[in-house]
């Protein structure tokens, strides 16, 4: 549970600056560090995105997907875009993505109680909104709350996985910049059917957690690259090894 309100927080956009500076000298290593083998391949990854630094969503088109054969065709897209978010192609990779706004917005935080029985564009939702927009961090639709409640919740899914047999080195989980990604790479996992796909992440919901179902079942899916930088919040999406303490305040800190 989040309960301390720090009077400064460094929580805020990164700059085109820092970004550039971020993919210049840091990427590299952090990507070494983060990624699974499937992305580290590069070459198999069956796509790349991202949204560049006018906020317009660049990937391929349907049957000439974005691809790269090298780390430095990667970075360097990255790069020339000014990428406040990069995103790969998740194929058949079994992935998870909780959203901190999404814990907002369907009231699992104890500081936004009814917040999603509201619809969307009303005045009390507006009001509700400009509520939440003055929690730490300010000016977001989210309270620090509601990412710590992220982490628990992918966590959970993790252990429901490690239930049914999936060994904990094919379950990866990560701190997203503004909530928290499961990536599983185990053949028991990759080789379900969209509809089977579709049947976990409405039971992941049903038992109080606010997954983002497309990211689970849709087609052409994509989430953001591990190591890479969240451009909205200047955190890099971080993995989280077993056993080691999340801290909202600190982790993901370039």
């Amino acid at each position: 549970m989040y309960k301390w309100e720090p009077t400064h927080v460094t929580w805020r956009p990164a700059s085109q600056e820092e970004i550039h500076q971020f993919y210049n000298t840091k990427f590299q290593f952090l990507f070494e560090q983060n990624a699974s083998s499937f992305i580290k391949s590069i070459r198999t990854v069956p796509e790349w995105a991202c949204i560049d630094r006018n906020e317009k969503f660049i990937r391929g088109t349907l049957g000439k997907a974005i691809q790269f054969q090298t780390f430095d065709e990667l970075k360097n897209f990255l790069i020339e875009n000014g990428a406040i978010s990069a995103y790969y192609g998740t194929g058949s990779l079994f992935t998870v993505d909780i959203d901190a706004k999404d814990v907002a917005k369907y009231a699992k935080c104890e500081h936004h109680p009814k917040f999603g029985d509201l619809k969307e564009g009303s005045p009390e939702f507006i009001s509700r909104l400009d509520y939440i927009r003055n929690l730490n961090p300010r000016n977001y639709p989210y309270c620090f709350n509601c990412i710590s409640l992220a982490i628990k919740g992918i966590h959970k899914l993790k252990q429901i996985l490690l239930e049914i047999g999936i060994p904990e080195n094919e379950i990866l989980v990560y701190f997203s910049g503004q909530g928290a990604h499961l990536e599983c790479t185990y053949p028991r996992m990759t080789e379900l059917k969209k509809e089977t796909r579709g049947f976990l992440a409405s039971y992941f919901t049903t038992i109080g957690i606010p997954v983002d179902k497309v990211v689970t079942y849709g087609d052409n899916r994509v989430l953001r690259i591990p190591g890479s930088l969240h451009g909205k919040v200047n955190r890099i999406k971080t993995l989280l090894k077993p056993g080691e303490e999340f801290n909202v305040i600190t982790t993901g800190v370039i």
